[in-house]
């Protein structure tokens, strides 16, 4: 939230998923979102005064996922691997970007059926 400005954004995704064998499934999809700017104060920066308006950001969605976990509802252990991502350019997009997130967890099962998670993440 901003006391700068007010922002918007509205889309939808749409994904495909393939179960590559018991513990890897791979995803693709897209997802085209509306950002709206607006409402800004007249101290605002030059940068986001650059920003008024509206913006579509066409994005693809990729990943692979390494999921070892005994249970979906009751998590006991998983992964997640990379996931590759492109937004704009070719599909349309007013922003360009490409890049990558890195997510991981790890379950684990302590006693009195208690259930620890590390969890960590890095994008680039």
């Amino acid at each position: 939230m901003s006391s700068v400005y007010d922002q918007r954004n509205y889309g939808v995704s749409v994904e495909l998923r393939k179960p590559l064998n018991s513990v890897i499934v791979r995803d693709a999809g897209i997802s085209p979102e509306n950002v709206d700017i607006f409402n800004v104060t007249a101290d605002a920066s030059p940068q986001i005064q650059a920003e008024v308006g509206s913006t579509l950001n066409s994005q693809i969605l990729s990943s692979v996922v390494f999921d070892r976990r005994d249970n979906a509802l009751l998590t006991r252990k998983g992964q997640r691997f990379p996931s590759p991502y492109v937004a704009g350019g070719f599909l349309g997009g007013d922003v360009q970007v490409y890049g990558w997130d890195l997510e991981g967890s790890q379950y684990f099962h302590l006693p009195k059926d208690l259930i620890s998670c590390s969890r960590g993440s890095s994008g680039g």
